[in-house]
């Protein structure tokens, strides 16, 4: 699914979130609660979260479902691997956009408008090439994350 589609497919819905955070995490429960802690402390865009665990041993998706209720949680059995982990639940979700965090990722807060608002800006120009790609993802990656 291209850009375009996810955001024309969930236009008319005005009650899905803009922004669908989707982490994968294997044996990665400290890091993952902080990032959890940092994607949950930023305001201003509606989301959903999604976390994937790749059959982690060490309790990271029983700590989730424990202290994370509203992260909507896919347990797999086994590592699937990152790639596969993704796909799983970019299926699932509902945002206009998807942003793919590692779960060692700290957000700041004043991520997510500007990168909403330079992807929206883009759009409503029909001319988001590839340059344009790589600037926003640098500007939004120097601005978001820690």
């Amino acid at each position: 699914m291209t850009i375009e589609q996810r955001r024309d497919d969930h236009a008319g819905a005005a009650s899905g979130p803009d922004v669908s955070v989707v982490i994968v995490s294997y044996n990665t429960k400290a890091l993952l609660d902080a990032c959890l802690h940092s994607v949950f402390a930023s305001r201003g865009v509606s989301l959903d979260v999604w976390v994937v665990d790749n059959g982690s041993p060490d309790g990271s998706a029983d700590h989730v479902a424990a202290t994370f209720p509203a992260v909507h949680l896919i347990r797999n059995r086994e590592n699937r691997g990152f790639a596969a982990a993704n796909n799983v639940a970019i299926a699932r979700a509902g945002g206009r956009y998807v942003l793919l965090l590692n779960p060692d990722t700290l957000v700041r807060e004043p991520c997510r408008d500007p990168a909403v608002g330079v992807v929206e800006a883009a759009h409503a120009e029909r001319s988001f090439s590839s340059s344009m790609r790589a600037s926003a993802s640098i500007a939004a990656r120097s601005a978001c994350v820690a």
